[in-house]
């Protein structure tokens, strides 16, 4: 086996080859290759759409290139709970810096969220997020079936988000996954989130977005509730706006003062315990 890899790695960088890509590994090699949270699992997506045309392994190298390609069930629910506090944190985080007008922080935590968002998505469908460059190939020929949003439209929201970390796109964006994750079985994580998690999604800024507000404390049409906030979804989010436009603030039935944010308590939910981020 040594001389048989030795030979093909000799022939590797020779000039018939140049225009191929290879790479050559003997069977034990590849069975330690790109296994999950190993340093060469970010090249898993390389397998999901392999297509193997010589086998004599006895199907080992077949059922191989179907674990690489997939995300491992056992590790499935985890790794959602670990990228989803990720995202909400990054979003939570991005929407507090335009609270304060730190247009910088706002971007930078808008673009955080996107590869945690591109994790969660891709592993409820227990595959691989792809290499960015392959993404909009990967949506349009492998749609993912539970996305909120068509190809091309959840494409444009990224593209929004990175330009110019839109309040709304992001606010919009996390509603819909928060009431898609909460129908797959995470309703008891994103009971989580909370106080100023759930702030997040109300805060409406009195200048457009990326002008330095006066004062750190959100303007009037904001209103924080510490406890007691429905779950999220896109009738809610759609009733909330419309509230916000005719009465300058939001109803719950239970609510803190308008304009004020309460201080971080030591019983912090878990997403920022997760992810190390503490207050700014």
């Amino acid at each position: 086996v040594e001389e048989i890899t030795q030979f093909f790695e000799s022939r590797q960088h020779s000039p018939e080859m140049a225009a191929i890509d290879v790479s050559v590994r003997s069977l034990s090699q590849f069975q330690e290759y790109a296994v999950w949270g190993s340093l060469d699992s970010w090249d898993r997506y390389d397998f999901l759409h392999c297509q193997l045309l010589i086998d004599k392994s006895d199907g080992v190298l077949r059922k191989l290139i179907a674990e690489k390609g997939t995300l491992p069930a056992h590790e499935q629910h985890s790794f959602i709970c670990s990228r989803l506090r990720a995202y909400v944190n990054a979003v939570y985080h991005s929407v507090k810096c335009f609270m304060k007008g730190n247009v910088v922080g706002a971007r930078l935590e808008a673009a955080n969220s996107i590869f945690p968002l591109l994790d969660v998505l891709f592993a409820l469908h227990s595959r691989p997020v792809p290499f960015l460059s392959f993404l909009e190939k990967e949506l349009s020929t492998y749609p993912l079936e539970k996305l909120p949003w068509v190809p091309a439209d959840f494409l444009a929201r990224l593209l929004r988000i990175l330009s110019t970390a839109d309040l709304a796109t992001q606010q919009t964006t996390l509603g819909a996954v928060e009431t898609l994750f909460r129908r797959e079985g995470y309703a008891d994580l994103l009971a989580e989130f909370k106080g100023e998690e759930r702030w997040t999604v109300d805060y409406r800024p009195m200048s457009a977005p990326g002008t330095p507000h006066s004062a750190p404390d959100p303007p009037p049409t904001v209103v924080h509730a510490a406890r007691g906030l429905p779950p999220l979804t896109d009738e809610v989010v759609a009733a909330r706006a419309a509230q916000v436009q005719e009465q300058g603030s939001v109803d719950y039935g239970v609510l803190e003062p308008v304009g004020k944010v309460h201080s971080r308590s030591s019983s912090r939910p878990s997403c920022r315990r997760a992810e190390g981020r503490g207050p700014r």
